[in-house]
């Protein structure tokens, strides 16, 4: 990536904590789990990963499918070896 450089992802975040209204999504991350090995992340947890890529996460948007768009830049501080 170059410091103009930005990456899009497209995923299901999942909440912080379950609740009755968003428990669907943590049965959705749990068979994606069990068949595909994989799973689906909080907020939290896309920055943490980010940030030990070397990546700062600018902001996200949800769209009508429920997916969130995540805007990920590379940090130009970590770059520099200011962090």
């Amino acid at each position: 990536m170059t410091n103009d450089s930005i990456l899009y992802i497209i995923e299901l975040i999942i909440p912080e904590s379950i609740t009755r209204e968003n428990v669907e999504v943590y049965m959705n991350d749990l068979q994606i789990w069990a068949v595909c090995g994989g799973t689906e992340r909080t907020l939290s947890e896309y920055c943490n990963l980010f940030q030990k890529a070397g990546l700062k996460f600018e902001m996200c948007r949800k769209i009508r499918s429920g997916e969130t768009i995540l805007e990920v830049r590379l940090d130009t501080k970590m770059e520099e070896g200011e962090i």
